[in-house]
């Protein structure tokens, strides 16, 4: 990398990043959504959301298992059922058809009443705690 000049970046103008206050709706968007595989061998998806007109607001995610009927019991299957509908609904993401969660989530907006919690290594963090769906 060639030399930089830290004065051109206005960095006395940066602010901590907070999380923002529990309890209250917010418009949320979706701005990634990675997969994996968590330690019992189901995959999951999980969306950074970003709280629309907080600019210093951090990013949060929300973990989703996919549905599997061949690995899950009849009870954990309707509740991840049941929370991956509703993730769709609250985002207007149509989930009657094939999609590609990775490419075409990001972009989609919704409303959720959040959460605030302590993390260890993150500190303040947001998170859902009801999603907003369509009545």
């Amino acid at each position: 990398m060639a030399m930089i000049d830290p004065t051109e970046y206005e960095l006395e103008t940066s602010q901590e990043p907070y999380a923002v206050k529990g309890g209250e709706e917010y418009k949320l968007v979706i701005v990634e959504v990675k997969e994996g595989t968590d330690k019992n061998d189901l995959d999951y998806l999980m969306p950074r959301l970003e709280v629309v007109g907080e600019p210093y607001a951090k990013d949060f995610t929300h973990f989703l298992h996919i549905p599997n009927k061949n690995e899950m019991g009849e009870k954990q299957l309707n509740r991840v059922r049941f929370n991956y509908t509703s993730f769709c609904q609250c985002f207007s993401i149509d989930n009657s058809r094939p999609h590609d969660p990775v490419d075409e989530w990001p972009g989609h907006e919704g409303f959720a009443i959040l959460g605030l919690g302590q993390n260890e290594q993150y500190g303040e963090q947001n998170f859902i705690k009801k999603l907003v769906t369509p009545a």
